[in-house]
């Protein structure tokens, strides 16, 4: 540049052309100096653009993940003393590891089990009192987080069978059923068939779902094994024993359970509530009795033998358990002559207790509570009457309640035929007969007891009980007192018709609800004689049909050939037998009070088995004695044995239990060395079911026939 002392300084123009080569502009041109200023301005304006330099702070780095722990299973059930085991995960963490711990509802429940440092939970060797634990795995990277899970109790894992050592006939088929309790996850079975040698097809078939086919010929060794075993836990399994039998008119097998062959024991009482071997009731006879839906034989009063071996009205409340073969004194006194507890009617009380009672009638509603109604005892002054107090009893509190009726003598009160009242009642009375319908309404007929104006007499009338609305029906027969009935013509209903004035007769009910009655001491031209007639009752028309036997008193009756059904065939005049119900719907008929021969003959023990056919109304004569008094063949206890059978007996006391057994206790009649009394022995009886292509085929007949 030139610069002249008195000149101004002349800018420079760029040259253009290197503008165009930005590289060489910057480089050649520009010199050292400006490059560093313009890469001193560049960096300048990029970080004034990025922010460095000003007042705001950077944002913070996000937090790490939170520690998450998961439990499972989340939600599982475990049998007593089984164990479990459960797994932790924790997530976010390089620690996995978790301490385990264990919690209840309420926290003082000491019982709850263990759990070991690998989430192995173990659980108590009983059910707790509340049995959901809260099982816990807590982080040990961070205390603050854990995850449960909750796991209930279960009782022992248990498989059952029913029915129970049964005898089938060659050909025939019979379907066992399986109760799976208390199954942590799975309550199936697998079904296995067994016999002396092993498996295989000359034992029969058994189906998955437990229905058993006997061979068409029994084998050599007839009984097979029948087993059931748990999927979930394949050591727990139930067998029973099917024997095979050819069809025979002798299959009738009786098995003497407990008690003696000697007349007038005592009572083994042991204590209230304990089951105990040596446990068992006194010699009676007359005593209430119910089946449960466990069924548990329950046993209640009667006439006999207490503790100290005194004779008398008994109130003791006993329980038979036919798994276990043992006797339970659940209630009421070990002495005779016990007054009642009352206490307030319609309130259950642990103190509240019928007092001792003779005949009274007795229920097992649908539910599974017991009914219990009059009966020969002592009111609340101490004297004694014939009762028409009714009492209900609660399994499950071991609770009797008083429901209605007088704490003394009661007489009846009919009210209007067919309509409800709570002031309407029966009356005091002894040795009628009852049915419960699938509804859960009470019915009984007849019976000894108080009429309206009182007296003590034979009575016909027929009543219904409603549980819910707690009222009393009149439904058929008479408000008089010994009344001789009407019988019309055989198999023809009519509302006209009902049976003559009774007491100790016996009764069915059949599948379509309808009830049946069966002979006792009845009413006749100013007589009181045995019968042996057979009424049937339809509540829905309300009419009374007179099905077979006679019109006539103290009837021998006609045995026929054993085994074969005839439409002769018909038991004799009797009172005090005992019955049931068997799975094919036919009636079965026990001993009882009655006549063997000669018509006119006193009334004896009888031992004679009988079977009632709904279809061909054919009585069969199936086993037992013809003749009066026999004694009983014992045997061996608990061992099966087709020459066993109880003897002659009457007012004895009779359950059909939820297997499918009928079974038979005490009652009046001779013991094995002959001598006459009060017994307690009990007996359980089965008999061959036929195949179906060996039954004989009928028509149908009319009625009347």
């Amino acid at each position: 540049m030139d610069f002249s002392e008195n000149s101004s300084p002349t800018p420079r123009k760029p040259n253009i052309d290197k503008l165009e080569n930005l590289n060489v502009y910057f480089r050649g041109e520009m010199g050292p100096m400006s490059r560093t200023l313009i890469f001193v301005m560049g960096l300048t304006i990029c970080l004034s653009a990025c922010g460095v330099g000003s007042r705001e702070e950077p944002p913070p780095p996000p937090p790490p993940p939170a520690v998450k722990v998961t439990v499972s299973p989340g939600i599982a059930n475990v049998n007593v003393n089984k164990s479990l085991q459960f797994s932790a995960t924790v997530e976010n963490s390089t620690n996995a590891s978790v301490t385990w711990s264990l919690s209840s509802d309420p926290g003082n429940n000491p019982e709850i089990g263990t759990i070991s440092e690998t989430g192995l939970y173990t659980a108590p060797y009983i059910v707790p009192y509340i049995p959901v634990i809260k099982v816990t795995a807590t982080s040990k990277a961070d205390s603050s987080k854990s995850a449960s899970a909750q796991v209930t109790i279960l009782g022992t894992l248990t498989v059952t069978i029913a029915p129970r050592d049964i005898l089938v006939a060659v050909g025939a088929t019979r379907t066992f059923q399986v109760s799976v309790n208390n199954a942590a996850s799975d309550d199936r079975v697998t079904w296995t068939l067994s016999g002396a040698e092993g498996m295989g097809p000359e034992y029969g078939i058994l189906t998955e779902e437990g229905a058993y086919t006997a061979p068409e010929v029994a084998p050599t060794d007839p009984v097979v094994a029948i087993t059931a075993t748990s999927i979930e836990d394949p050591t727990i399994s139930d067998s029973t024993t099917a024997t095979i039998k050819p069809v025979s008119n002798t299959d009738i097998i009786w098995t003497w359970a407990s008690g003696s062959d000697k007349i007038r024991q005592k009572g083994g009482y042991g204590i209230k509530g304990l089951t105990d071997p040596a446990n068992i009731p006194g010699s009676r006879a007359c005593a209430a009795c119910w089946s449960d839906s466990s069924g548990n034989l329950w046993l209640f009063g009667g006439e006999g033998y207490d503790s100290d071996g005194n004779v008398g009205g008994l109130n003791d409340l006993w329980k038979y358990d036919p798994a276990t073969r043992e006797w339970i004194w659940v209630g009421g006194s070990d002495m005779v002559g016990q007054p009642s507890v009352w206490g307030t009617k319609g309130v259950a009380d642990p103190l509240n207790a019928p007092g001792s009672r003779i005949c009274p009638l007795f229920w097992t509603d649908p539910g599974g509570k017991l009914w219990l109604y009059g009966g020969m005892g002592l009111g609340s002054e101490g004297n004694g009457h014939c009762m028409g107090d009714l009492w209900s009893f609660n399994l499950t509190t071991s609770e009797w309640t008083w429901v209605s009726g007088n704490d003394t003598y009661q007489f009846a009160s009919y009210g209007t035929k067919g309509v409800s009242n709570p002031s309407n009642i029966p009356g005091g009375r002894i040795s009628g007969v009852t049915w419960i319908d699938a509804s859960g309404k009470l019915w009984l007929f007849g019976g000894m007891g108080f009429t309206s104006v009182g007296g003590f007499y034979q009575l016909n009338d027929l009543w219904m009980y409603d549980p819910v609305a707690s009222e009393w029906t009149w439904v058929s027969g008479t408000d008089q007192y010994e009344d001789a009935g009407e019988y019309g013509t055989k198999g023809v209903p009519s509302t006209s018709n009902v049976p003559g004035a009774r007491h100790s007769a016996t009764s069915w009910i059949d599948a379509n609800g309808d009830l049946w009655l069966f002979g006792g001491y009845d009413y006749w031209e100013g007589y009181m004689l045995s019968f042996n007639d057979l009424w049937r009752f339809n509540p829905t028309t309300l009419e009374w049909t007179w099905i077979s036997g006679s019109d006539w008193p103290n009837e021998p009756g006609d045995h026929g050939t054993q085994g074969v059904p005839d439409p002769r065939n018909v038991p004799s005049a009797r009172s005090g037998s005992v019955s049931w119900t068997d799975s094919e719907g036919n009636f079965w008929l026990f001993g009882g009070e009655g006549y063997y021969g000669q018509e006119g003959y006193d009334p004896d023990a009888l031992n004679d088995l009988w079977k009632f056919d709904l279809v061909t109304h054919e009585w069969t004569w199936m086993a037992g004695s013809e003749s009066w008094d026999p004694r009983g063949i014992y045997g061996t206890m608990n061992v099966s044995d087709p020459r066993d059978f109880p003897g002659g007996r009457m007012y004895a006391s009779s359950w059909y239990d939820s297997n499918g057994k009928f079974w038979l206790f005490g009652g009046g009649g001779p013991d094995t060395d002959n001598n006459w009394g009060l017994l307690n022995d009990l007996w359980n009886f089965s008999y061959v079911v036929p195949a179906p292509s060996r039954i004989r085929q009928r028509s149908t007949p009319s009625i009347g026939n």
